[in-house]
């Protein structure tokens, strides 16, 4: 994960201080598409998390499709900025372009491979970090088939000179193209490989203290080629992506204030001339306030707009050292588009004399509730539940209650590390689990459904699925599973 800086401005200087943060981020500021959280994404492109507020965008700027279903996909991800700027990158504030990587800090990377010795606290743990900007924590595992393990079934094993990941599906990921940039150390994917032998390469150029990608080959002869203005220097940034005769090329803005030539994406032109526009937040006050340097305005590539505002939110008042920066407000314009916003409201647990947070989201059709299990309001021993959706509420524009989602979560141990993800450490779980799902039902206008799910194996695989309704005329139907794991690929 990135070291992070934070926005602290000398005013007569006019640049930022570099000060380094936890490996492991706060549950509240996750990046990325989480495989246990909900979102919203009325837009497209668009997800946002109503836990949290973080907004992410995620594009898939070239895709050529491969044997087997294994396509080259350059995935372009950016993820809402929080009280602090990442350290520079080849792509821009808040963005990233990579096909996965493993990363910790590095006073942690000697451990990896001895991660045994040090099994008691994930505090010192890697993370993966998916294409999709996503990490999730790596534990040891208590899986003999897994050497390090995630809550969503990846697993990592040392290989000679990184590690080798290994997918739910069976798909291998080489992450060993080194990287330390003095705080945290990464091991970029350098293959991958499926089931059936099916492989991508990715060659990278070093230079200017970066890693970055060079070329993309795949065993069929497709190649993508990445390109950069000043290669080779501290001042190097993607300028160019080339596959089929085809270019896609990105365009930046400089950052006022800023020592270290940090840069902002403004522009992604397609091959077809068509282009995405991006604009950003300067610094808002000194000390930064919510939004500062953070997406201000997307322009769609004919025209449509989206304006997003944000806002600081305590998630736990009594510590007012954890400020989260969250979506506010998101307006939709531009060209024959009818205009409308979005307002985001946030109820810590704690203010509510509840275990839940709730987040209440205003649009233009209507009205949506969400409640989360919330830190303020779980307590060690309950720390893996934080994030997980309770229940969704969907209005319309008279406030009349049309759909109602009701969760119903089980635990499943992978690890018997103690389980943290920032913020006090007086709040933790003695072992590391995987939430599992064990019922959903959904209220829609009278009628009732339900799904009941049983029988886990040590996969996270349900035996059993029990779907009700009450509608006359539904049918109870119950499906009985039974799976093979192949532990020669996974």
């Amino acid at each position: 994960m990135k070291v992070i800086k934070s926005i602290l401005f000398v005013a007569l200087l006019g640049f930022a201080s570099p000060a380094s943060a936890e490996a492991i981020r706060d549950y509240y500021a996750e990046p990325g598409i989480n495989p246990f959280k909900d979102s919203l994404n009325q837009n497209f492109n668009e997800y946002i998390d109503p836990f949290s507020g973080s907004v992410s965008l995620s594009y898939v700027d070239l895709k050529i499709p491969g044997n087997g279903g294994l396509d080259i996909v350059v995935n372009r991800v950016y993820n809402s900025v929080q009280d602090n700027v990442g350290d520079r990158n080849v792509n821009g504030i808040g963005w990233s372009m990579h096909f996965g990587r493993i990363v910790v800090a590095s006073g942690d990377a000697d451990k990896i491979c001895t991660q045994d010795l040090w099994g008691v606290s994930v505090a010192n743990n890697p993370s993966l970090e998916k294409p999709d900007g996503g990490r999730e924590i790596l534990f040891l595992a208590n899986d003999p088939n897994a050497y390090l393990i995630t809550r969503s079934r990846w697993k990592a094993e040392c290989g000679v000179a990184g590690l080798v990941v290994t997918g739910p599906d069976g798909t291998v990921y080489t992450m060993d193209q080194y990287e330390d940039n003095g705080t945290e150390v990464s091991w970029y994917t350098s293959r991958i490989e499926d089931t059936n032998g099916n492989r991508i390469d990715i060659a990278y150029k070093t230079g200017g203290g970066f890693t970055y990608i060079d070329t993309v080959t795949g065993s069929d002869g497709r190649l993508v080629q990445f390109n950069y203005d000043f290669d080779g220097t501290s001042a190097v940034r993607l300028s160019s992506i080339t596959a089929n005769a085809q270019t896609w090329q990105y365009r930046y803005s400089a950052i006022a204030g800023l020592a270290d030539g940090q840069e902002q994406l403004t522009e992604v032109v397609r091959p077809d001339n068509k282009s995405w526009k991006y604009d950003y937040y300067p610094l808002l006050g000194t000390p930064g306030l919510a939004g500062s340097f953070s997406l201000k305005q997307v322009t769609y590539p004919y025209g449509g707009t989206i304006d997003y505002t944000y806002k600081h939110v305590y998630f736990n008042p009594a510590d007012t050292t954890f400020p989260t920066a969250a979506i506010d407000r998101k307006t939709i314009g531009g060209t024959n588009i009818s205009p409308g916003t979005w307002i985001y409201n946030y109820e810590p647990a704690i203010d509510r004399g509840s275990a839940l947070d709730k987040t209440t989201i205003t649009a233009p059709n209507g009205r949506y509730e969400y409640q989360h299990f919330g830190y303020s309001g779980n307590f060690s021993g309950d720390v893996w539940k934080i994030g997980l959706l309770l229940s969704r509420e969907t209005y319309d524009q008279a406030g009349i209650l049309v759909e109602q989602e009701i969760n119903n979560w089980g635990s499943q141990q992978i690890s018997g590390e103690n389980y943290w993800h920032g913020r006090s450490t007086a709040k933790v779980d003695s072992a590391t689990v995987a939430p599992i799902l064990l019922s959903r039902e959904i209220w829609r206008e009278g009628g009732v459904y339900r799904t009941d799910y049983s029988g886990y194996d040590s996969y996270g695989n349900p035996a059993k699925v029990v779907e009700t309704g009450n509608v006359i005329g539904d049918d109870t139907r119950t499906t009985d599973y039974t799976y093979y794991t192949d532990t020669d690929k996974w």
